[in-house]
């Protein structure tokens, strides 16, 4: 019987098993659902649908709500970082443009989908 391995998805916490000799990682994972989001994202990004400058009603129109937003202080009202899966989306400070989009990689890999180099 082949041996497995258990892994959870480094983005959403779903778990599974893969084979033990598999090429896979399981430290760092990726579920289908994740995986595609990310990869929709890059997208959405080429077709021009997700561009620099774009506001947070913009982009909910596009992606529907974030899985998730930064914290909000006295100063800052509105979150400057959401995120979709391991995607975050980084908005300027007291602005309403997204300047950054960036994928995790790993705990300290990053890949710049997107960025606005005016701001």
């Amino acid at each position: 019987m082949e041996a497995k391995v258990h892994w959870a998805c480094s983005v959403c916490g779903k778990t599974g098993f893969i084979a033990h000799d598999s090429d896979i990682d399981p430290n760092y994972t990726m579920c289908k659902k994740c995986w595609s989001i990310q990869g929709s994202i890059e997208n959405l990004i080429e077709q021009k649908r997700i561009w620099a400058g774009m506001t947070r009603a913009q982009l909910v129109a596009v992606l529907d709500e974030p899985h998730h937003k930064s914290t909000t202080t006295k100063s800052m009202r509105e979150p400057l970082i959401w995120k979709y899966g391991d995607v975050e989306f980084h908005w300027l400070p007291k602005s309403d443009a997204l300047w950054l989009v960036i994928a995790a990689e790993d705990a300290t890999h990053h890949t710049t989908l997107l960025i606005d180099k005016t701001a």
